[in-house]
């Protein structure tokens, strides 16, 4: 692990100022689809914490997994907020219907559990290429240097004098 450092927004191996753009930038496109199509925002929450991992997986170097989590983690608090401020009128809804313990699994613990499993998934599945990648250069590499033909030397010989 590197030292403590603030360079390029990475502290002591958590990448704070990729994920805090990350979450910031979905919650936005969030919003927007909100208002310019009338996207529900609980509709929305699961693909959010998809598309987090997706972003910070590939990007993190140290400690993947926990910025993975961590960006998931913080993407679905700031999206569950939103949802419950800018739509309280499904919360009471699903009150006024007696199914709010239904409503919480479906909507707000089934999207955390969904995105915490699949960065986990992404992650693995990303490692695992990584590691066939290189086996597959290393063994392409290996038949090169075997098939790469010998350039042709020059062999001195001695010469013969004429006899007089």
């Amino acid at each position: 692990m590197s030292e403590y450092t603030t360079d390029k927004g990475i502290w002591n191996g958590w990448y704070w100022r990729l994920i805090g753009l990350s979450v910031m930038s979905i919650a936005i496109v969030q919003l927007l689809l909100k208002y310019v199509i009338h996207y529900s925002l609980f509709v929305s929450l699961p693909m959010a914490v998809l598309v987090i991992s997706y972003i910070v997986v590939p990007r993190a170097k140290e400690r993947t997994l926990a910025n993975a989590l961590l960006g998931v983690f913080s993407m679905f608090v700031v999206s569950a907020a939103l949802a419950l401020i800018f739509e309280p009128a499904v919360v009471q809804q699903a009150a006024k219907q007696h199914i709010v313990r239904q409503f919480l699994l479906e909507y707000l613990a089934l999207p955390l559990l969904l995105g915490i499993t699949l960065a986990y998934g992404y992650l693995r599945l990303s490692q695992w290429s990584d590691k066939k990648r290189a086996e597959l250069e290393e063994k392409r590499r290996a038949q090169m240097v075997a098939d790469k033909p010998v350039p042709p030397r020059r062999i001195h010989r001695k010469k013969k004098r004429k006899k007089r």
